[in-house]
């Protein structure tokens, strides 16, 4: 199978490829055999919901996959690094993301089984159920 075709994102040596947003609509709307209109509503769909409910400052858990949150900074005093002035810096929010065990674990699955968590470390799902925490 053509990588580039596919939308898959491979790293090799170094270097990161992305895969674009289109490149994901059309790699979904295969999956669901959908065409690309739909798989683009319906990702768009996702992301609002994901977003929705962080501007509510609610966490979305998506179990096997990972959880996204808002983390808030403080504010703080900085230097401008060109003239050494002081700069204050305001608190503000910041969306974060943390993978899964379950994700991490498929992520490093070519580190090695000893790398690899067991079914009781996953929470005793290997295949993507509820684990214990994220």
């Amino acid at each position: 199978m053509n990588h580039r075709a596919s939308g898959l994102s491979i790293k090799a040596k170094g270097t990161v490829r992305k895969m674009t947003k289109s490149q994901f609509v059309e790699a979904l709307s295969q999956k669901l055999d959908q065409s690309k209109e739909e798989g683009e509503r319906l990702l768009d769909a996702v992301l609002k919901t994901v977003v929705d409910a962080l501007q509510r400052g609610e966490k979305v858990d998506l179990r096997g996959f990972g959880t996204f949150k808002i983390r808030e900074t403080k504010a703080r005093q900085a230097r401008n690094p060109r003239t050494g002035e002081a700069v204050s810096v305001p608190a503000k929010k910041v969306g974060t993301f943390k993978p899964s065990k379950e994700l991490s674990a498929l992520l490093n699955a070519h580190a090695g089984p000893s790398q690899i968590p067991s079914e009781k470390e996953l929470g005793g799902k290997a295949s993507g159920g509820a684990s214990a925490s994220h």
